[in-house]
């Protein structure tokens, strides 16, 4: 196997193209965290929901007072509140509609870290040396993915 070699040029300031390929990196882990939430809400509610109506039932309660649709409800909160599909609306115009807000749901949470990572990229040579790292590797994939493309094209 072929050691990374280093690029030719090592870009200092952020272009475009590496400030898009951290907003992916972000989205990505973003939702893979949002679907963790999502999966211990389900894991949760499940159950739940289930005992509520078995309890509704033995009890004869009315629908417009079973504990049934307060456990959905709770759940439909929390989907407002984890907006799972926030990325869309990073991209200017918004693809739906976010009744909660970012200052009000899991992405405020989300925010403050980013935040923070961001000042701390300033401040930091461990943040900045793995940035610059993952950029260079990330740069050399591109580059072998494009040399391979063009190989294939050629043929």
């Amino acid at each position: 196997m072929n050691p990374m070699p280093q690029p030719d040029v090592e870009p200092e300031v952020e272009t475009e193209s590496t400030h898009d390929r951290w907003a992916i990196i972000r989205d990505a882990l973003v939702f893979q965290l949002k679907l963790v939430l999502e999966g211990i809400r389900d894991i949760v509610i499940g159950p739940l929901a289930l005992l509520a109506a078995l309890y509704d039932l033995m009890r004869g309660i009315p629908r417009s007072k079973a504990v049934l649709y307060r456990i959905l409800e709770r759940g439909y909160r929390y989907d407002l509140f984890l907006n799972l599909y926030d990325a869309l609306d990073r991209e200017g115009e918004p693809k739906h509609t976010k009744p909660l807000g970012r200052d009000k749901g899991v992405d405020r949470y989300v925010d403050r870290v980013t935040a923070a990572v961001q000042k701390n990229q300033d401040h930091s040579p461990l943040v900045a040396k793995t940035k610059k790292g993952v950029d260079r590797t990330l740069d050399w994939v591109q580059a072998r993915t494009r040399s391979s493309a063009r190989k294939k094209e050629l043929k």
